[in-house]
Parts: structure tokens; C-alpha cells; sequence
């Protein structure tokens, strides 16, 4: 997640959402990581309101497929605007 401070910094923030060390090796191995080494955007605010809404952990943390004919480079010029 990424947002400018008051005094205009750019500031990330990462998590990594496995439940192992061995998963997360996993996952940088794979195919998915592969295709898509960026993320996703996504509402933090809608993640928050399914959270307290009580949808399962699995689905929370589920890594989206990239929308039809994007690649990981549009979403990330996506997220800058």
C-alpha cells in the first residue's frame, strides 16, 4: 500500500500474508507470482467493511486474478492516479 504523508513523503506498506515461510517461497516460485510480480489495486476501505462483515479469512486474503486484458503494469499506473 502506498500514500503520501502531510509532509509529502511517499510512504509502503507490506505485509506478507502466508502462513508459513515455506508458503510464501512457494508462492514467489510460482506461476501466479510470475505473471503478476506487482499486486493488485484494491479499497482498502471496502477490505475493512467485508472484515468487519465477517467474510472468512481465506477470501480476504485471496490474491485476485488481474481484470481481462490488463497487465501488471496498468494496474500499477492505475494506482498513481
Amino acid at each position: 500500500m502506498y500514500y503520501r504523508d502531510p509532509d509529502n513523503n511517499r510512504v509502503e506498506l507490506q505485509i506478507d500474508n502466508f502462513a508459513t515461510p515455506e508458503e510464501l517461497q512457494g508462492y514467489f516460485q510460482s506461476r501466479a507470482f510470475a505473471d503478476n510480480p506487482v499486486g493488485v489495486t484494491y479499497d482498502p476501505e471496502q477490505l475493512c467493511r467485508e472484515y468487519e462483515a465477517g467474510m472468512p479469512m481465506a477470501e480476504l486474503l485471496r490474491i485476485p486474478p488481474l481484470p481481462a486484458g490488463k497487465t501488471p503494469w496498468d494496474m500499477l499506473s492505475s494506482a498513481r492516479h
